[in-house]
């Protein structure tokens, strides 16, 4: 597997299965919209840190 190809396959665990589960728990309860802002924040939080977590790891 080429580094980038694992880059992208571990961000996307890292990041997008949250952001998932964060829309799914919290969408009945503060709406759709809200929740959806709230995964896109976490998502960009996780997927920032897991940049800078894989570039030392890898680097």
């Amino acid at each position: 597997m080429s580094r980038n190809a694992q880059f992208v396959m571990l961000g996307t665990i890292f990041a997008w299965m949250p952001y998932m589960y964060v829309i799914h728990r919290y969408a009945p309860r503060i709406g759709s919209g809200k929740a959806i802002a709230a995964g896109v924040v976490t998502f960009l939080v996780l997927a920032l840190l897991f940049t800078l977590i894989y570039n030392k790891v890898v680097s």
